[in-house]
């Protein structure tokens, strides 16, 4: 009751008012409980997808070492071989920052010529067409060639060796 206000409320109406007060104390009491939780949860979240977008963006910008090229190094340079080449020597290179480059597949294939593990083909030239060159030597031509597989072959030859077997010139892709 207020000092000056002589008029009391009846019964019937101190009890809604009372019943009133009750409810919006015990709502307000359940939001404030009900808020620490929510913002918990939403600050968790928050949290769980930074991690997983840092996690992201680190695995995508990492620098990942390429896996190694398998070339085929084949002895000779006929559709034989090539239908073969599953089951012909092979060298693996491991790609740096630029790839691997043919030059690079046609030494490693050569180190076999070089060592005599290739090479031991016979070869039938034309009569009178000169010396053959030895595998060691640097006259004989290689020619890095895409095999059916997508893999490098090398072979004896040029650029037109690859063209007569239907091959194309290999160049690297990542």
């Amino acid at each position: 009751m207020i000092d000056a206000d002589e008029q009391t409320i009846d019964d019937q109406y101190r009890d809604r008012l009372r019943s009133a007060l009750q409810t919006l104390v015990r709502d307000d009491a359940a939001r404030k409980h009900r808020h620490p939780r929510r913002a918990a949860g939403i600050v968790a979240a928050g949290a769980i997808a930074a991690s997983v977008m840092t996690a992201a963006a680190l695995w995508s910008t990492a620098d990942r070492a390429p896996l190694p090229i398998e070339a085929a190094c084949l002895d000779e340079a006929d559709l034989v071989a090539v239908e073969g080449a599953a089951d012909a020597e092979s060298v693996a290179i491991a790609p740096r920052h630029g790839g691997v480059s043919p030059r690079e597949v046609e030494a490693a294939c050569r180190a076999l010529w070089n060592d005599g593990t290739l090479g031991r083909a016979v070869v039938r030239f034309q009569s009178g067409s000169g010396t053959t060159p030895s595998p060691a030597d640097d006259r004989l031509r290689l020619v890095v060639c895409a095999l059916p597989d997508g893999r490098p072959g090398v072979i004896p030859g040029d650029a037109s060796s690859c063209a007569s077997l239907d091959l194309e010139l290999w160049r690297y892709d990542r």
